[in-house]
């Protein structure tokens, strides 16, 4: 048996509790030594026994975990919160480091804080049998991840999946194998969207797709591909900012795109600046998935910085930022960010045209922390 020590660097308070997790697979001569390339895909939370209580997970559960091994870093979608950083695998030990976790509060976050517990602890070690990562915690419990399956993929399906971006304003559509009823979508419209929890279905070389507008109201589509251009076409929409018949295309992304954007992932950016008179103070956190973490008072909207959810999109040295505060949820706040000095400092300057954002004056300088 070959045991994979889990060591996250972090601080993390550990309980102690009567019902310890002792047992451990047999060995039976099929486990894996693990890298980089073996940890990559998704994988989904099946179950896990924490303090002596027991949960079994479905298949739609929220709480995946992936790895990416270009840039050796993972995240840990929940129902409330991402959680987000770097890993590195030596002398059979996974590492992890620069753990960044959004802190949104929710009505029920007894799952999260328990695998938040179990990741943080120094003892934990985790065996990788086939399909299957157990991670386990002495005196905190154990929790069993699987690898989440594409073969009910069919092979029209699989030339869909990938990332794409219009590069006229960087606009993307993400199609993945998300899901055991088919690929996911999720579409994110320069200043004008996003479009999420879309699931397809193939039909004739094109993939029709159900999803929910920024309203929660349902949104229907069409995407097809004509080589590497994705072609997406919204056929039902109730939102009159996005009528039916409304046509985008976006083009595959290239290695190099993908490298851009994955640089950024587990980054902060801080600073301040003005617009229109009022002064900002800005910190940025990227994730995974051009999800991003926004804390601001929105140009002195609000008494105290607030923090809030926001996406991000990442094309051509140029990043493009919209955090939706409460009260902004119809007309969120964009920043159009020059990347600058090698990638440590973000420029967003609408006195110069190239770097027009969403106010009509003012000024940004964000520097990587």
């Amino acid at each position: 048996m070959k045991k994979i020590r889990l060591s996250i660097i972090t601080i993390a308070s550990v309980a102690l509790c009567a019902c310890t997790a002792t047992n451990k697979p047999e060995n039976n001569g099929e486990n894996i030594i693990l890298d980089s390339a073996s940890l990559q895909e998704e994988w989904r939370l099946d179950s896990y026994r924490i303090d002596c209580e027991s949960k079994q997970f479905d298949v739609t559960s929220s709480y995946k975990l992936s790895f990416n091994e270009p840039d050796n870093t993972f995240s840990l979608s929940t129902d409330c919160n991402m959680i987000n950083g770097e890993f590195g695998i030596a002398d059979d030990t996974i590492r992890f480091k620069n753990m960044l976790v959004t802190e949104m509060a929710c009505d029920n976050m007894i799952v999260e804080q328990n695998m938040l517990r179990l990741l943080n602890d120094s003892t934990a070690y985790a065996i990788c049998h086939g399909d299957t990562l157990t991670f386990t915690a002495p005196y905190i419990g154990s929790a069993i991840f699987i690898k989440r399956e594409d073969t009910h993929l069919s092979s029209d399906a699989k030339s869909f999946i990938g990332e794409y971006t219009d590069q006229k304003d960087g606009s993307t559509l993400q199609i993945r194998k998300d899901t055991n009823s088919g690929p996911s979508i999720h579409i994110s419209l320069f200043r004008l969207t996003d479009i999420d929890n879309g699931i397809g279905t193939i039909s004739d070389n094109t993939m029709t797709f159900t999803a929910t507008d920024a309203a929660g109201n349902p949104i229907k589509g069409t995407i097809t591909l004509d080589g590497d251009t994705a072609t997406v076409v919204f056929t039902h929409s109730t939102w009159g900012y996005l009528p039916a018949g409304s046509t985008f295309h976006f083009k595959r992304d290239t290695q190099s795109m993908t490298d851009e954007r994955s640089s950024f992932v587990g980054t902060s950016y801080s600073g301040g600046g003005n617009g229109g008179g009022l002064a900002i103070d800005l910190t940025i956190t990227f994730m995974a998935d051009s999800i991003c973490e926004c804390i601001s008072n929105f140009y002195q909207a609000f008494p105290n910085p607030v923090k809030v959810k926001g996406t991000y999109l990442i094309h051509n040295g140029i990043v493009e930022v919209t955090c939706r505060p409460e009260g902004f949820e119809d007309n969120p706040i964009n920043w159009r960010f020059s990347i600058k000095n090698n990638g440590n400092e973000l420029s967003f300057n609408n006195y110069d045209k190239s770097e027009e954002g969403s106010m009509g004056t003012g000024w940004l300088i964000l520097k990587k922390k």
